[in-house]
């Protein structure tokens, strides 16, 4: 009984996980949308969260007259067990550099330097989906036998 109730429970949270990643897809692509608008990195550095690092990059913008500041790089997959691409990502964003950054037209202090998303991040997260639901349906075939 347990294993049914294991089962069933990583089929939801596959579900759940793939609706997440399709939502944020689609988010992602509405930025390809949002304003062009020059912007200024005032602070970059990598930053350990949780284990995993990300690359935190702080940047200043003006949109319709008023100054905002923001520090999201990108929408989705920029947390990596891995310091190397973080670093990367730093390194391509020292403090002082000129950059693009993409605003939300309806809310200003909504932006992003890297709109839209890696194909590489929905292909990671479909597998994993699939994984945890082949897995998940596995236990409940057997549960039920």
């Amino acid at each position: 009984m347990v294993s049914l109730g294991i089962g069933l429970l990583l089929v939801l949270s596959s579900i759940l996980g793939a609706w997440n990643a399709v939502r944020e897809n689609r988010s992602a692509k509405l930025e390809l949308k949002w304003v062009a608008v020059p912007g200024r990195v005032t602070h970059s550095k990598v930053h350990l969260v949780g284990g995993n690092f990300e690359p935190l990059v702080e940047y200043s913008y003006s949109f319709e007259g008023a100054v905002h500041t923001g520090n999201r790089l990108r929408s989705t997959g920029v947390s990596t067990e891995s310091r190397r691409p973080a670093e990367a990502d730093v390194a391509r964003y020292p403090p002082g550099t000129v950059i693009t950054v993409f605003v939300n037209p309806d809310i200003p202090t909504d932006s992003v330097v890297e709109p839209g998303t890696k194909k590489w991040h929905l292909i990671g997260v479909a597998f994993s989906c699939a994984f945890l639901a082949c897995w998940g349906l596995i236990m409940i075939r057997n549960s039920l036998s």
